[in-house]
């Protein structure tokens, strides 16, 4: 869930700027569309957000602040994945796997070599985070749910 984006355009970005703002691949179509300074077609249906702004150094201060992201595995064997990531923590549940969640603090594990999930110090944040991915489950009708009572 960390894919780098690299954009070069020689004279209008400066070269060697970064933007820590998380940005997704929704956001590609309405920032093509804004780099070019076109509107979308009135039929286009999206859901991403244009990130030009952020390449010219403006922050805005509704950018998403974190993602949610599924993945369930049907083919060899089951899992039924679910994740929360913000700029500082990714949270990963496996459910119905036991001994498998995953907690890391990407400020200072960007490699996430060192899980966190058990570690007591961090029940706090593992439990902020767990409240929001069962919310933005909730929020989805996200079927595990029904799975999981």
């Amino acid at each position: 869930m960390r894919i780098p984006l690299l954009i070069r355009w020689p004279g209008t970005l400066q070269a060697g700027s970064e933007v820590n703002e998380i940005v997704l691949n929704l956001d590609m179509f309405p920032s093509v569309l804004g780099l070019l300074k076109l509107k979308p077609p009135a039929e286009a249906r999206h859901t991403g957000q244009d990130f030009t702004p952020l390449l010219f150094g403006t922050r805005d201060s509704h950018w998403r602040a974190e993602i949610f992201g599924q993945y369930d595995l049907h083919n060899v064997g089951l899992a039924y994945m679910r994740m929360l990531r913000t700029n500082d923590w990714k949270l990963v549940r496996f459910y119905h796997a036991n001994e498998m969640d995953e907690l890391y603090d990407l400020r200072n594990d960007p490699g996430e070599l060192t899980n966190l999930y058990k570690n007591p110090r961090h029940c706090e944040v593992r439990a902020q985070l767990q409240q929001r991915l069962d919310e933005r489950m909730k929020a989805l009708g996200d079927p595990i749910l029904r799975k999981n009572r």
